[in-house]
């Protein structure tokens, strides 16, 4: 079963992604990273199931073997 979606605030992105604010704002202008959504009048947050997805589609990190 999935979880449910819920909205992230920007400190739980920046945690949850590891990202730099500054990157991850420029990465938002530049397409390259899911836009927050108008929750209220002065708030906004971004879809998990949103995060989730961009964090899968990141390639996987080489790793250098050390034998």
């Amino acid at each position: 079963m999935s979880e449910d979606i819920r909205v992230m605030p920007l400190i739980e992105v920046i945690e949850t992604t590891t990202l730099a604010r500054s990157t991850l704002f420029r990465m938002i202008e530049g397409g390259k990273f899911p836009a927050p959504r108008q929750i209220g009048e002065r708030r906004v947050g971004w879809l998990s199931d949103e995060v989730q997805a961009w964090l899968l589609d990141r390639p996987h990190a080489m790793l250098k073997n050390e034998d």
